[in-house]
């Protein structure tokens, strides 16, 4: 349950800082992130890891991941979802540091996913902040709005990081970005929690009612991952440079940015089910063309697709999750949403590398984008 900060008349002013910090926090986050995560698999690929040793690890961060959610519950309902979510910005910077670590000291591997595994929490904290805020209602907007400014930073970042590791050395791309976090921190530096949050009783979740719930956001996660890893490396087998994934990622910011804020603004009129099954649709026709995709501009091409689909499911999906997020025992919802985040993270990667096995490396990204067929077109059937 989420309680009211007691001193009444000074709520709706925290409900602005709030929001206000969580638009400069999480979008500086996604820039820092974006900025390196991107070129992540194809930096391991580089220093000689296999596409299962990348998978392998992929897969770590996922259980070490799941394994944390937990605890961070118990964590947030003694310090709040505030402290928690600076705390898994602020780790992003062990991530980087072990990054720039690891040519010449291979065992900083365990840096990469224990780090990257604790700032993964963040999520956990901006749902329940989001949720605090919004309580649920009239989110659209401002679901569009931060939509907008995360996908500006997801797509300019990937640019300018792969530039700036293509011409000075990734090191200077993880220092930009290690620059970034600590600014991401400082927003959330000047804001009091706006609800404090009970002890969670997960005996009070109804998992058959919220299940469609779940296998949506299951399906979110696994076309998450498939911009996080298959895409990329696909990318860099068509064009071997940092700069050239970083400057063709980019180009989803173009198709989405407008689409998200204009979403946001029709969803309330329009529905948000007519735009969460066109999105869907759009990402599903994605994937199955990246298994066909061969030159630049057919990646070019496919990439400002991906920005319309992505801007099109993101902002109703977001919307429909804190609204049923209100509804529901918001700490135990957003805790079997996280956990089942964490398990498609891992579930993915590992039929991954089950078909190593059997089929050379591009093969396997060609099969992995073609699997991501059904887990966009799930995405529809989050409850209204």
């Amino acid at each position: 349950m989420i309680h009211p900060n007691p001193v009444h008349h000074h709520f709706h002013m925290h409900r602005i800082k709030e929001m206000t910090a969580l638009y400069w926090t999480n979008s500086l986050r996604a820039t820092a992130t974006a900025f390196v995560v991107v070129l992540v698999p194809i930096y391991l690929t580089k220093l000689g890891y296999s596409l299962t040793e990348v998978l392998l690890v992929f897969v770590a961060e996922g259980l070490l991941w799941l394994m944390l959610l937990y605890p961070s519950m118990l964590i947030i309902h003694r310090i709040g979802a505030n402290q928690l979510m600076a705390f898994s910005v602020i780790i992003l910077v062990g991530f980087m540091v072990s990054l720039g670590l690891l040519p010449i000291y291979g065992w900083m591997i365990v840096g990469v996913v224990l780090f990257k595994a604790l700032s993964s929490l963040y999520w956990f904290s901006l749902r329940l902040n989001f949720t605090a805020v919004t309580k649920g209602k009239e989110a659209g907007k401002k679901i569009g709005l931060t939509n907008a400014l995360f996908l500006a930073c997801m797509g300019i970042a990937p640019a300018v990081g792969g530039v700036v590791a293509e011409l000075y050395g990734i090191g200077w791309a993880y220092l930009v970005a290690i620059a970034i976090i600590l600014l991401a921190c400082v927003p959330l530096l000047n804001v009091n929690e706006v609800g404090s949050w009970s002890k969670s009783d997960l005996s009070k979740l109804n998992l058959k009612k919220i299940l469609p719930d779940l296998i949506a956001n299951a399906g979110s996660t696994i076309d998450d991952f498939v911009g996080a890893l298959v895409w990329p490396m696909l990318i860099f087998i068509i064009i071997p440079t940092y700069a050239g994934v970083g400057l063709l990622s980019a180009l989803v910011v173009i198709s989405a940015i407008l689409i998200s804020l204009w979403v946001g603004y029709r969803e309330s009129k329009k529905g948000e089910s007519h735009y969460l099954r066109q999105g869907s649709l759009i990402m599903s026709i994605t994937n199955f063309l990246r298994f066909l995709t061969q030159t630049i501009s057919q990646v070019a091409g496919i990439n400002l697709l991906a920005g319309v689909g992505q801007a099109l499911y993101t902002t109703p999906l977001a919307s429909r999750y804190y609204k049923n997020a209100a509804k529901e025992p918001t700490m135990e919802y957003i805790f079997a949403m996280q956990v089942i985040s964490a398990i498609a993270w891992v579930a993915y990667p590992l039929l991954l590398i089950a078909l190593t096995l059997f089929f050379n490396d591009k093969q396997v990204l060609i099969i992995g984008a073609l699997l991501a067929i059904p887990a966009t077109w799930v995405i529809r059937y989050m409850r209204t």
